[in-house]
């Protein structure tokens, strides 16, 4: 019998400030065989962003969030930490 794989997804939180250090902490996971959630900023600007964030956070396995001095600064990285307690996901400071 064949077993499918199935990648773990992971939603990375990190403040814009931090963008290059997101993106290779992105392209490690992806080269340790863990699936980063889609970058938001592929979200389009009409979009509902909160609910967007909310909706990936909810559909991961885990949260990792690139604690920086701009991510404790970051509105949104707080709120992404908050929202992942009432999430399934694992979280990952």
């Amino acid at each position: 019998m064949k077993t499918e794989s199935v990648t773990p997804r992971v939603f990375l939180s990190y403040s814009s400030r931090d963008r290059e250090l997101g993106r290779d902490v992105a392209r490690r996971l992806q080269a340790a065989g863990l699936g980063p959630v889609p970058d938001v900023e592929a979200v389009p600007a009409a979009a509902d962003y909160g609910q967007v964030l909310q909706d990936l956070i909810g559909g991961a396995d885990a949260v990792l969030l690139l604690i920086t001095p701009a991510a404790l600064e970051s509105g949104w990285v707080m709120r992404n930490r908050a929202w992942r307690r009432g999430s399934k996901s694992r979280s990952c400071p």
